[in-house]
């Protein structure tokens, strides 16, 4: 692997990172430009391994404000999720799972454009305490 690949993979890991904690609209583009890094079907698998891995650094660091009810609420949604994602990548190509990333961040980035707008709500526990 060269240097501008390793730097390229090392700023999308860390843009992902930052995505989750304070600007949540640039996981679409973390995951376009992964999709042109790598071939499409393991930029999904990369970007989902890095996703998982900061939920799970997120639910270590702050168990204490987990709201565990709603997280085991997610767990059907999230297995259904990853078994229809399997079928789907079993069956796409490269080129139509590159064309799916481009359809779906450009029907997303309206949706993103207004909920960056919308100001905090008043019983978010980091907006209260300055985070």
């Amino acid at each position: 692997m060269s240097l501008a690949l390793i730097s390229s993979l090392a700023l999308i890991g860390f843009m992902t990172g930052f995505s989750k904690t304070s600007i949540g609209g640039i996981g679409l583009v973390n995951a376009a430009l992964l999709a042109t890094i790598l071939p499409a079907k393991e930029s999904m698998g990369v970007m989902l391994i890095l996703l998982i891995a900061g939920d799970l650094f997120a639910i270590g660091i702050y168990k204490k404000h987990v709201e565990w009810k709603m997280l085991r609420s997610l767990i059907w949604p999230i297995i259904i999720g990853i078994f229809v994602g399997v079928y789907f990548l079993s069956r796409a190509t490269n080129d139509s799972l590159k064309q799916t990333i481009g359809i779906t961040v450009i029907l997303l980035k309206p949706s993103l454009s207004k909920s960056s707008s919308s100001k905090p709500r008043s019983d978010d526990w980091l907006y209260e305490y300055g985070s």
